[in-house]
């Protein structure tokens, strides 16, 4: 269980990684590198693992920033341990750095959301699939879920729109050696 848990830590940090792009449309060539030669194959297996993996949980810890009035910027941070169920099941735990603390349940047929800081409870009937409520979530209610491409099903055929994927240097994250992948 401990070796599957760090396996998807891994995952988390290349799909992280993927949201950096790499090289201007100018400057690209119409032959594939080496390292692009590599990387989408390393890519499109750990994104079939994960579409396919019927429970996991992962635990993500992000930084974000929010420009003010005023132009300033000011980073915030949270950790988020997020739940999957396939085919309908989800749980979204988020505490921020300011220290408000959220969740997020979808059980299949209902979607709750409950900010503890604030006393908010608010329920909706939404069935349907993991996916489908993913999407409601942060199209329709703007949830910000970061990395929600990795919770879809569909996870495979969202990265046939990548233009360019590359490996970029190795390096040692928590102990573990990873490959981390640029996309574009």
């Amino acid at each position: 269980m401990k070796k599957r848990r760090w396996y998807l830590a891994l995952l988390v940090v290349t799909l992280t990684v993927m949201a950096v792009p790499v090289l201007s449309a100018e400057n690209q060539s119409s032959t594939q590198s080496p390292s692009e030669l590599q990387a989408m194959p390393i890519l499109k297996n750990m994104s079939e693992y994960l579409a396919h993996t019927e429970r996991f949980s992962v635990t993500i810890r992000d930084g974000y920033d929010v420009v003010q009035e005023s132009g300033q910027k000011i980073e915030f941070g949270e950790l988020r341990t997020i739940t999957v169920s396939r085919p309908d099941r989800l749980r979204i735990e988020v505490e921020r750095s300011d220290g408000q603390k959220d969740l997020v349940i979808f059980d299949g047929k209902d979607m709750t959301i409950y900010t503890a800081n604030h006393n908010i409870y608010a329920t909706t009937s939404r069935q349907g699939t993991l996916d489908q409520a993913i999407k409601y979530a942060v199209d329709d209610l703007k949830i910000r879920i970061p990395l929600a491409l990795m919770l879809l099903s569909t996870l495979p055929s969202e990265l046939d729109k990548l233009q360019v994927v590359c490996i970029t240097r190795p390096r040692e994250i928590v102990t573990l050696s990873c490959r981390l992948l640029a996309e574009r």
